[in-house]
């Protein structure tokens, strides 16, 4: 891309970051960064998440005040961005989320008619198990044509875009991903005795996440099982009931915590209702980690049933109970193995990211032809 003075790239925007988004942009903005330059790249963020991207040197970073209401939290997401395109225009506006999405795809304001949209739901709205997923479909099809391009994150969000019938021709799939690490080793002693089965559940405690399956999973188990859960409430609305006492919560925790936790694990358990990808699944892969995951979204295709760990129905504690109890050591070294052979293949981020950067060009070409 041609540089005007002054003028911006990329501008990221979303309603809210929390969660997944801000993991994408944290590994994200430092390759932007780098290969358009210091502060050509900007993040349009609710103020009171704008922690979560970690320490974005070199990116410009535009807060605005949020809400419970991610409806009224887009807006003013959009009214933020206007008035920063109006000091300095940007080629490329690219939406994560779906009411970022459809605030700034519903009327292309004069502010924003030279910059290319590229829109990101990060999981379809009418895959969620909520009773506007009728009118999430019909508003994701009519907008469909307000975007230069819609980037999936999976294979499973292309399909069912086809599906409900978006345009294959703005469809283009670019998995997530993440910089290479090796695997923690696991320091000290295991507190588990060696026939002890330690799981690990990390992210969001919410209903969508399916912690509560998990839970009701542990007492049907007859093998002695730890499970290590990290994270927290977001949305508050999983009903955990009374944890049993195998189950051990340590809160949110720094990077360098979760990562010993991965190493000392046997298996990550990500039982979700619905995932557009599944970050922590792969997270688990870096870490040379199987995974134990439901069905749904992204993680279907993600976790290769049988050689890097386990897909089961969603929902459906018996057949997790099932599963874990039939997990053998040495089943779980190779799962391991081969899961972060497959990252190592196809899911790091200084890989991915020209698959983006390509996009962004050839809809800049496409603004200037």
């Amino acid at each position: 891309m041609s540089a005007e003075r002054d003028a911006l790239e990329v501008v990221h925007v979303a309603e809210s970051i929390r969660g997944g988004i801000a993991t994408h942009l944290i590994h994200l903005l430092p390759l932007q960064r780098e290969r358009y330059g210091h502060e050509r790249i900007a993040v349009v963020a609710p103020d009171d998440q704008l922690q979560d991207l970690g320490d974005p040197r070199g990116v410009q970073v535009v807060g605005f005040r949020s809400s419970r209401n991610r409806v009224v939290s887009a807006w003013r997401a959009r009214r933020k961005l206007i008035e920063l395109m109006g000091n300095t225009p940007a080629r490329i506006v690219h939406l994560h989320s779906t009411f970022a999405g459809a605030s700034c795809r519903v009327m292309r304001i004069a502010s924003l008619k030279h910059a290319r949209l590229i829109y990101c739901a990060h999981g379809w709205a009418f895959l969620r198990d909520s009773r506007s997923r009728w009118l999430m479909r019909v508003i994701e099809r009519e907008l469909a044509h307000a975007a230069d391009a819609i980037v999936c994150v999976s294979e499973d969000e292309h399909r069912e875009a086809i599906r409900i019938g978006i345009p294959g021709a703005k469809l283009i799939t670019i998995p997530n991903g993440l910089p290479d690490m090796s695997p923690a080793s696991a320091a000290g002693e295991n507190p588990c005795a060696p026939r002890d089965l330690r799981l690990l559940f990390i992210g969001r405690t919410d209903r969508q996440k399916g912690l509560d399956i998990l839970l009701s999973a542990l007492p049907l188990l007859r093998r002695r099982v730890r499970l290590d859960v990290y994270g927290g409430a977001v949305l508050c609305d999983a009903n955990l009931g009374d944890p049993p006492g195998n189950a051990i919560f340590h809160g949110w925790q720094a990077p360098d915590v979760i990562a010993k936790a991965l190493a000392a694990c046997d298996a990550v358990v990500t039982p979700s209702r619905w995932e557009a990808f599944g970050f922590v699944a792969l997270e688990a892969m870096r870490a040379g980690k199987p995974v134990i995951a439901t069905r749904v979204g992204g993680l279907k295709d993600l976790v290769v049933h049988g050689e890097t760990g386990y897909i089961i129905r969603p929902n459906d504690a018996h057949e997790l109970a099932q599963t874990l109890e039939r997990l053998d050591w040495e089943s779980l070294r190779k799962m391991g193995e081969a899961a972060r052979e497959v990252f190592l293949e196809s899911f790091q981020i200084d890989v991915l990211e020209p698959q983006l950067a390509a996009i962004y060009e050839a809809q800049a070409e496409n603004a200037n032809g």
